[in-house]
């Protein structure tokens, strides 16, 4: 909403018509609806921390944690800090990812709340799962003793058209707009790692 100004536009929206859409946050429960964990290479764990507030005056009891969706058997919660929270206060619901597959598209958390603004918390859980690349790729960049992760859904390959040194290099999957093909070097340090790169548009 904003607030019309003398001799100015504005622009308006009926509010009681958001009062239950506003008590949810005003005097519901607040958390963020989505975990993304990020690039996660086959055999890791992982942890991700979702805090959830109180925004209620009266203490808010959560029941019946649930995980749904394919890969969801990988995931595991600990609610003990998060079965009851405070008036005012917040908690935080520890979630793990052990990963041995990709996640499904639609894996999600779902609990109970006795809250009655926001009676049911769902939050959505997504990875960018990376498997260990073959012995070729770590032959084609020259670096044996790195160890290479290309992403399960749009693989990095190896191609001889276009190289600086040696006779292969690697290039991304092909990919559309909003889409991504990741490859990550995991390395022992201290070290320097240097690449040649080039763009296509």
């Amino acid at each position: 909403m904003v607030v019309a100004q003398p001799d100015k536009y504005g622009v308006y929206a009926a509010a009681f018509n958001f009062h239950d859409w506003l008590n949810s946050y005003t005097k519901g429960l607040a958390f963020e609806n989505k975990i993304n964990y990020g690039a996660v290479e086959e055999g890791a764990v992982v942890e991700n921390v979702l805090t959830i507030s109180n925004n209620a005056a009266t203490e808010t009891t959560l029941s019946a944690f649930e995980l749904q969706g394919d890969g969801s058997d990988q995931l595991s919660i600990d609610s003990s800090a998060c079965t009851t929270i405070a008036a005012g206060g917040n908690c935080e619901l520890k979630i793990s990812y052990n990963a041995k597959t990709p996640l499904g598209q639609e894996v999600t958390l779902t609990a109970n709340s006795d809250n009655e603004y926001r009676p049911k918390v769902s939050v959505t859980i997504s990875a960018l799962f990376l498997k260990p690349a073959g012995v070729d790729i770590a032959t084609a960049t020259d670096s044996e003793e790195i160890n290479w992760f290309s992403d399960a859904n749009y693989p990095w390959v190896i191609q001889s058209d276009e190289f600086k040194t040696g006779e292969t290099a690697l290039k991304a999957a092909a990919i559309n707009d909003n889409e991504s093909s990741l490859l990550m070097a995991k390395v022992k340090g201290p070290a320097k790692l240097l690449f040649h790169v080039k763009a296509s548009t």
